[in-house]
């Protein structure tokens, strides 16, 4: 096999109490290992598994991950000592951007992809990956857009992205949520939806230049020297919300100007819909009791310091970002 092109990093536990996290994990590694199998994109998929539950199979066992081909797998472990030696370890089982963090800095592609586990990639988005267009001096953002949780894991390629094109329900453009109109439920499947005025306030209205922060968790690409020169997302010990936002302004003032992929190269979310056996409620319950979020006041302050000095804030030091101090467990399967 040829050294991976591309590293996808993700982050994850077997925690979830209803195994639909570990199902949609399966149905993201095996259609992006079909891709990769499909345009000979050689990759390799780097998974963090946080702080993994003792009484609980490792991610390894736990997930139907692919056989190796032009996608490899490498698993790579956050003990829980480890985790327990962070502030706020009793409320936030995962510490997301962190544990990316540890992906980040161990990948060993040129360029590298931070993703989540609940989502699938357009075969034009990983056509345009696979022509090797990348540029290293950008950063790369796109628009999500949410399906129901399916497609399943049977059937062929093309099936799931047929499914992914015609179930669209919402889509996270800069700035704006878009919704159909009409009273329909779902999107048509062309580019006029991403032209369509937004009809829902965003959850991130953005701050001076106005950077596509909306969802960028799902999907933020880089060169592996520029996450290294930004020393990856700052590792606050709070929930993952904002912490994204920041090391995309912070890459922007780094030089890494951004570039926002159109339709219809695009990224797939599996919405979170309640699935009626009580589990949704558990998971809703455990995110309002560990929520320790970043301040909206603070991540203002943050953007506002960077757009007066027109340079980035780098809060990670440059050793022991990611756990570079750290010898971690790797399992390759």
């Amino acid at each position: 096999m040829q050294p991976p092109f591309l590293s996808v990093v993700v982050t994850s536990r077997n925690d979830d109490p209803g195994g639909e996290l570990n199902r949609r994990t399966a149905l993201f590694a095996d259609t992006l290992a079909r891709q990769c199998r499909e345009l000979r994109l050689p990759l390799e998929l780097v998974a963090v598994e946080w702080n993994p539950p003792p009484d609980r199979p490792p991610l390894a066992e736990a997930v139907a991950w692919p056989e190796p081909g032009w996608m490899r797998t490498r698993i790579v472990t956050v003990a829980p000592e480890l985790h327990a030696g962070f502030p706020n370890a009793a409320r936030i089982p995962l510490f997301q951007m962190i544990a990316k963090n540890v992906g980040i800095r161990r990948a060993k592609a040129p360029f590298v992809l931070a993703t989540n586990v609940d989502v699938l990639f357009s075969m034009e988005l990983m056509a345009w990956l696979a022509d090797r267009g990348p540029d290293p001096g950008a950063m790369y953002r796109l628009d999500r857009c949410d399906i129901p949780p399916g497609p399943e894991l049977d059937g062929p390629l093309e099936a799931r992205m047929d499914y992914c094109r015609g179930h669209v329900l919402r889509i996270y453009a800069a700035s704006k949520i878009l919704t159909p109109a009409g009273g329909r439920k779902f999107f048509a499947p062309d580019a006029d939806a991403f032209r369509s005025p937004g009809n829902l306030p965003s959850r991130e209205p953005g701050l001076p230049p106005y950077l596509h922060t909306n969802a960028c968790g799902d999907f933020t690409l880089l060169s592996k020297d520029a996450w290294m020169d930004l020393r990856g997302y700052p590792e606050l010990p709070l929930r993952a919300f904002k912490l994204d936002g920041l090391l995309c302004y912070a890459a922007h003032y780094a030089g890494f100007r951004e570039q926002v992929l159109a339709y219809p190269l695009q990224v797939y979310h599996m919405d979170h819909a309640a699935r009626g056996d009580g589990a949704d409620v558990a998971i809703a319950d455990r995110a309002r009791a560990a929520d320790t979020p970043l301040a909206f006041g603070d991540y203002s302050l943050y953007i506002g310091a960077m757009r007066r000095n027109d340079h980035p804030m780098l809060l990670n030091g440059r050793r022991a970002w990611g756990l570079g101090d750290q010898d971690l467990p790797e399992t390759v399967l």
